[in-house]
């Protein structure tokens, strides 16, 4: 192994430490957290956090969807078949979702009113 072989590794090292170390916070945008509804690409409810209700609920011609802002936000009921955004879990950082795909509805948290990137993009 030379010496610019060594030097090579160690620089390369460093970028791969420091991205690593950068990846956890580039999902959090800064400024207000504000909770988005859209189905099927049009805006249905968009609000700052701490000024919506804790209870939501949304219906359209396929069913509805019930959200819950109490310690985050996750979605409590569908009537969609699999459940699978009932099952998704609380989401608290921008640029987190809940997608129910059944009924096109996206929930998703925003800072600043923007999406913040997600990790995966870099």
């Amino acid at each position: 192994m030379k010496r610019y072989d060594l030097a090579l590794y160690a620089i390369l090292a460093l970028i791969f430490a420091l991205s690593c170390a950068y990846i956890p916070f580039a999902g959090r945008g800064g400024g207000e957290m504000t909770l988005e509804v859209v189905r099927g690409g049009k805006t249905e409810f968009r609000a700052p956090l701490g000024d919506v209700p804790e209870i939501l609920e949304f219906k359209g011609p396929d069913g509805y969807n019930i959200v819950s802002t109490a310690k985050g936000v996750r979605m409590v009921s569908a009537d969609c078949p699999g459940g699978d955004c009932v099952r998704a879990g609380t989401i608290q950082n921008a640029g987190e979702s809940i997608i129910c795909l059944p009924h096109r509805l996206t929930v998703r948290l925003t800072a600043g009113g923007v999406p913040a990137a997600d990790a995966v993009s870099y």
